[in-house]
């Protein structure tokens, strides 16, 4: 099995409708296994994913061969944990700089067409893969994948709704050090 995830820290004060629009899809499909759940989900998400490029700050992507079942677990738990954050575990940010983590997780068939066409976009030079361009391509592809070889997805937006957003403190503290600054 193959794992592809990527994660993006948003601002949240430029985000206007479009959080709300993420939050919806988020709330609509969650962790998606049926073909036209996933279909939907990334249909409707990705344009509003790159609506959102220009607000990010932080990001990280990762494609994994031969291990994406455990990788894509460890995801999952881990952002479905982030649920149960108590408000003062997002930090105290101010109201414009507030962040919002947008994360996007794919668990693939190894040697699948989604396999092969995430491996050759995902196969991008060093210097490049903290580019807007670059997130934007990945994103991009998710629309693109034949979903026969998808065994799940998922989208996870956080905090939800209520909450201001993290402080760029815990983004870029304990437990976030693999977010890195995205360039133009």
């Amino acid at each position: 099995m193959t794992f592809f995830g990527f994660q993006l820290a948003l601002r949240a004060a430029d985000l206007g409708s479009r959080r709300e629009r993420l939050a919806d899809v988020v709330r609509a499909y969650g962790r998606a296994t049926a073909l036209q759940d996933m279909r939907s989900l990334w249909t409707r998400a990705a344009p509003i994913l790159a609506e959102c490029l220009p607000m990010a700050e932080l990001g990280h992507w990762d494609f994994i061969r031969g291990q994406g079942e455990p990788e894509y677990e460890s995801w999952a738990s881990g952002l479905e944990a982030m649920a149960e954050w108590r408000a003062s575990d997002f930090g105290d940010p101010a109201s414009s700089e507030a962040l919002i983590l947008v994360t996007g997780i794919f668990l693939l068939g190894g040697d699948s067409n989604a396999d092969r066409l995430l491996g050759d976009r995902c196969d991008i030079p060093e210097s490049q893969w903290m580019t807007r361009e670059t997130f934007g391509k990945l994103i991009a592809s998710a629309p693109m994948l034949n979903l026969s070889g998808v065994s799940g997805c998922g989208l996870y937006l956080a905090p939800g709704s209520g909450l201001p957003g993290f402080s760029r403190g815990v983004l870029t503290g304990e437990g976030f050090e693999y977010l890195k600054a995205i360039v133009s």
